[in-house]
This record gives structure tokens, sequence and C-alpha cells, in this order.
């Protein structure tokens, strides 16, 4: 596999409302919720270690309430 690329996007999981970008809580990192300002890769590795944990387990590390 040498010289092979990952590449990772969004497909669509967040909503643009005017101006406003919310992103899909469940992936959101408590920073971004807070101030969306301060985003940068912190909230990246939070949403990909979210993502590797459903990947690994098969469920969500923050269930949904009912």
């Amino acid at each position: 596999m040498n010289g092979a690329v990952l590449k990772l996007i969004d497909l669509g999981s967040s909503v643009s409302v005017s101006t406003v970008v919310l992103p899909d809580l469940e992936f959101a990192s408590p920073e971004m919720l807070t101030s969306p300002a301060t985003a940068g890769p912190s909230t990246d590795m939070w949403s990909l270690g979210v993502l590797l944990y459903i990947l690994l387990s098969g469920v969500s590390p923050f269930p949904r309430r009912e």
C-alpha cells in the first residue's frame, strides 16, 4: 500500500441555517457546541475518535435519550 491516500469527507451531515452551520450533535466536540469559532484540529480529532469508537464497538459512545 505504498502511496495509498485515505480521505475522510463530510457527506452532508451538517445542516446550514442562514449563515450558521449546525454539526451533527453525535460527532460534535464540546467546544464546537459552546463556541464554534474555536473549531480546529482538536474538534476533528474528537469527531474521528467518536467515529472510530462506533466502528470498533458498533454502538455510539453517547446513547440518545428518549
